[in-house]
């Protein structure tokens, strides 16, 4: 008599199937309560004040450079632009999910931009991955790659953390044309980096970043 070992050996790979897809489970879920290393928000407190780094660093050093009228780089520190998140963006709520505590971190050609999100009672480290390119055209694109809770990958949340990034940023200033810029860019829309100062027209011809630095390239124009 021939016995039909068909299966026996179904049930063995169906188990083994169910044990590995559980196992990957609840890694996924262990890794997503994991917070990032480099994950610190800046302690300053929320303000309607101008932020110093804006005043005292970042607008005159790109004013004093213009008005050589020649390319120049500007250096933006990674503390300093926390230390403006951390004064200016206001908690934000989208579909009963709490996004707040933002910070950011520049690495590898990437920004990177975390924050806590608060849903159905659990908080959770969600980082965002960008990719800031250059198009032929001069445009810059935002390019969000990635949503990663903890430690895993979680790309179903792109629309929901675009949302909220969106109307957290887009709050975050008074001049309705920087919010418009800022929201943009979160929903990966092309921005013509140009800008007036000093008598100059100014355009961002590059963006490099390396670890805690991005460096911007810029091209002053006479009017």
């Amino acid at each position: 008599m021939i016995k039909n070992n068909k299966k026996p050996i179904f049930l063995g790979v169906a188990a083994a199937l169910a044990l590995s897809t559980g196992f990957l489970v609840v890694g996924w879920f262990m890794q997503a309560g994991a917070v990032p290393q480099w994950y610190s928000p800046s302690k300053n407190a929320g303000s309607s004040q101008v932020n110093p780094y804006i005043t005292h660093q970042l607008l005159p050093t790109v004013h004093n450079k213009v008005q050589y009228g020649e390319p120049f780089e500007v250096q933006i520190d990674q503390h300093g632009v926390n230390d403006m998140m951390a004064q200016y963006f206001k908690p934000v709520g989208v579909d009963g999910m709490m996004f707040e505590n933002p910070a950011v971190a520049f690495k590898n050609d990437r920004l990177f931009l975390a924050g806590m999100v608060k849903r159905s009672g659990l908080d959770l480290i969600v980082t965002v991955i960008f990719h800031p390119r250059l198009l032929r055209d001069g445009k810059i694109a935002l390019e969000m790659q990635d949503v990663i809770i903890g430690q895993s990958s979680a790309p179903f949340l792109k629309d929901d953390i675009r949302d909220a990034l969106g109307r957290g940023v887009g709050n975050m200033f008074s001049s309705q044309d920087m919010s418009k810029m800022l929201v943009d860019m979160i929903n990966s829309k092309p921005i013509d980096p140009a800008f007036n100062m000093a008598g100059y027209k100014v355009r961002i011809t590059g963006i490099k970043i390396t670890n805690g630095n991005m460096t911007v390239l810029m091209n002053p124009q006479e009017k």
